[in-house]
């Protein structure tokens, strides 16, 4: 075993009719009053298992996310949150480079950003020989 949680809770409710409830030995008999204890325990175990190789390693990972539907729906989850992220900051990044080429425009200045979709003429660079 490795650790755990362990939780308890009291609760203590009154309920009953208003101003009726109020009344000094009669307001017992038009209300109720509950006590609850709850207790929750959260244990963490772990089984280690030796595997000898990578190979082995990749394959028995891959029969426990098929094991475990949670994993994969969060990981699934996981990938389409980073997908968001990634295309807003491309929409910023592009609204950015329309807003400089814009202000450039009204400035007269000549201003041609290379845009992320233009190729490059790797002819044009040459390296040296070691």
């Amino acid at each position: 075993m490795l650790g755990g949680f362990i939780r308890s809770e009291k609760s203590k409710t009154k309920n009953g009719i208003p101003l009726l409830q109020d009344i000094p030995l009669l307001g017992y008999l038009f209300s109720s009053s509950t006590d609850a204890k709850k207790r929750s325990e959260t244990v963490v175990l772990i089984r280690p298992t030796v595997l000898r190789t990578p190979e082995l390693a990749a394959a028995q990972a891959v029969k426990e996310q098929e094991r475990l539907p949670g994993i994969s729906a969060a990981v699934a989850e996981d990938t389409a949150d980073e997908h968001k992220l990634v295309e807003a900051q491309r929409k910023a990044e592009q609204k950015r480079a329309a807003a400089e080429q814009k202000r450039a425009k009204s400035q007269g200045d000549h201003f041609n950003p290379v845009s992320p979709d233009s190729a490059i003429d790797t002819n044009a660079v040459t390296f040296p020989n070691p």
